[in-house]
């Protein structure tokens, strides 16, 4: 009887032990299938990750619309998914229609009047608000003017206050709600000082261009505001420089010199890369696109435009850049529309 007693404890062991032991086997085995079962009749699966990129490549296009009139040394702003138009030279005037263009299907909307009329002026938007500053018209003028959509399809505008200078042929960009004026002339001179506003109103000097130009092109990328040539002052030969402002210190810095000169170029930021578009040299309009490197200053060609502008309007709408109007070879206004983004091959 003990025997007996003694082999069905040993039973009952091996049992309570082994069956525990199984189930453990058989799920650890059951995970190392194809997929392991989630909640009733569900798999999961890990994708495989890709190891391989496609570098984006630059697609450049002349669109199938074109300006209501020949316009060029425009001011072209983002108006949400739109482009805001001011101003500029037309073939026999400096205009004062502010346009709206769908830049999808390019239709153009007459939404206002500026107080004045001018061409060779900079552009921002700081709020809800959009901004021209200075310019040009009979004479070069300190006004900054200011617009607001008073509904959906208009907008009004009025001058709130001066430049503290008579300032044409400089550029604007906006970093983080503040504005820079960079370069310009002020019908004597050449102006170096590079001003700040967060309101039109009131300005301050942050920096000194060395050398001072006008008609430069300008943009920012991971701080750093970069002036791309321009005219030199004082018998208007293009600038080979490539000056570099470090918007915290405000250092300014000369990188390696351009092996040609380069005026009246546009300049925007796509993907943190800034590409230089068209300008003019030795006196012609070109056709080049260039990439900077921020480092040296380099230019490298990247793609051409599919014809020479100089004096382009340029703003960047989600991934696009749109170039608006120009001079060609002839210096005379021209009504086409470029655009340059980034694709895929």
């Amino acid at each position: 009887m003990q025997r007996i007693y003694l082999r069905r404890r040993i039973v009952a062991g091996v049992l309570a032990l082994g069956i525990p032991i199984l189930i453990i086997v058989l799920l650890t085995r059951g995970g190392k299938g194809g997929g392991s079962k989630v909640g009733t009749g569900s798999t999961t699966t890990t994708a495989p990750k890709s190891t391989t990129t496609v570098a984006p490549t630059l697609v450049v296009a002349a669109t199938s619309w074109h300006l209501p009139v020949p316009l060029a040394r425009l001011v072209v702003l983002p108006a949400n998914t739109n482009l805001a138009v001011f101003g500029g030279i037309t073939t026999s005037a400096t205009s004062k229609t502010i346009y709206q263009i769908d830049p999808v299907t390019g239709i153009a909307t007459n939404i206002g009047t500026m107080p004045a009329a001018v061409h060779d002026a900079a552009g921002a938007v700081i709020g809800s608000n959009f901004y021209v500053f200075g310019g040009g018209g009979a004479t070069e003028v300190a006004s900054v003017q200011q617009f607001g959509f008073s509904n959906s399809d208009h907008m009004t505008g009025s001058v709130i206050g001066n430049l503290p200078a008579k300032r044409a042929d400089s550029a604007a960009v906006t970093v983080n709600g503040q504005v820079y004026l960079v370069g310009g002339f002020d019908g004597k001179q050449w102006l170096p000082a590079v001003i700040s506003t967060n309101d039109g109103k009131t300005f301050a000097t942050q920096a000194q261009l060395n050398p001072a130009v006008r008609y430069p092109a300008v943009a920012v990328v991971n701080g750093k505001l970069y002036v791309i040539g321009g005219e030199l002052s004082p018998n208007q030969a293009d600038a080979t420089t490539i000056q570099q402002i470090d918007l915290q210190s405000f250092a300014v810095a000369n990188l390696s010199p351009l092996p040609v000169g380069l005026s009246h170029a546009s300049a925007a930021t796509l993907n943190d890369t800034i590409y230089v578009f068209g300008g003019r040299s030795g006196g012609h309009a070109i056709d080049t696109i260039s990439v900077l490197n921020p480092t040296t200053g380099q230019l490298q060609v990247v793609g051409h435009l599919p014809t020479p502008r100089s004096d382009m309007g340029v703003a960047v709408v989600g991934q696009t850049a749109y170039l608006l109007g120009g001079e060609g070879d002839t210096a005379k206004p021209v009504n086409t529309v470029f655009t340059v983004r980034l694709g895929t091959p």
